[in-house]
């Protein structure tokens, strides 16, 4: 007689295994086509609103190494449903997965201007920013590089939409960290909100809410970093 495996479904720890097995196969790039072709997608999506922390860790982490793939691989992911349930994850109570998730948000807002947009419009940006002021180091350094990609690597328009909601203010609040490439990417985003708010026409209003969150100073201190990258970004 043939011998007929369980449905995944019904075994929590088969799935869990499954799920690593899928994460440790998609750390080498060039492996998350054969990944992605075979359908893989949809199903890990899903599985991030499991309801057993133990599932959901390895498949954000395969999806987390999906979104650092190709701008196609990033946009299937997202056209897959994957931004909903990330959005939940932030607010989960396992600190791991809320790293994680924050770690995925910050691939995608490293991709064309596209994934940016998504991100955007999926609401997570207060969340985010609520993030970067309260959570701990370790997630908070996920959540700012997700946030000055997003300045970065988005349109002038999404940059623009970014300051409404307060991004400058609570950048401006980082400009002390003590992680040098953190803080690079921080003054890289001060500076793409202000190339987007200076129309050529008037004051910009992105300097004026650097000045007004005490930015001007900080940036001025940073002109005395150790390390010879910062001050130079600062002196620019």
């Amino acid at each position: 007689s043939s011998l007929h495996s369980p449905p995944l479904q019904t075994d929590d720890e088969v799935l869990t295994d499954a799920c690593w097995a899928i994460s440790y196969l998609s750390e080498p790039p060039e492996r998350i086509a054969p990944l992605v072709e075979a359908g893989a997608i949809l199903p890990l999506v899903a599985l991030l609103s499991h309801t057993m922390p133990s599932v959901q860790t390895p498949a954000l982490r395969a999806v987390g190494n999906i979104a650092a793939g190709t701008a196609a691989q990033a946009a299937a992911l997202i056209a897959g449903g994957a931004l909903g349930p990330l959005q939940r994850l932030l607010s989960t109570g396992k600190k791991e997965l809320r790293k994680e998730a924050a770690w995925m948000l910050s691939n995608l807002t490293a991709g064309d201007r596209e994934q940016v947009a998504a991100v955007c419009a999926a609401g997570v940006v207060p969340k985010l920013l609520d993030m970067a002021a309260h959570e701990e180091y370790e997630i908070k350094k996920e959540v700012v590089y997700a946030l000055c990609n997003a300045c970065c690597f988005g349109s002038a328009q999404i940059a623009c939409g970014l300051a409404q909601l307060g991004i400058v203010v609570r950048l401006c609040d980082l400009l002390e960290l003590p992680d040098a490439s953190l803080l690079l990417a921080v003054l890289e985003a001060l500076e793409a909100l202000l190339r987007a708010g200076g129309d050529g026409f008037g004051i910009n209003p992105h300097a004026r809410l650097v000045d007004e969150a005490g930015g001007c100073e900080k940036i001025e201190a940073l002109q005395m970093h150790e390390n010879p990258e910062v001050f130079e970004k600062a002196q620019a």
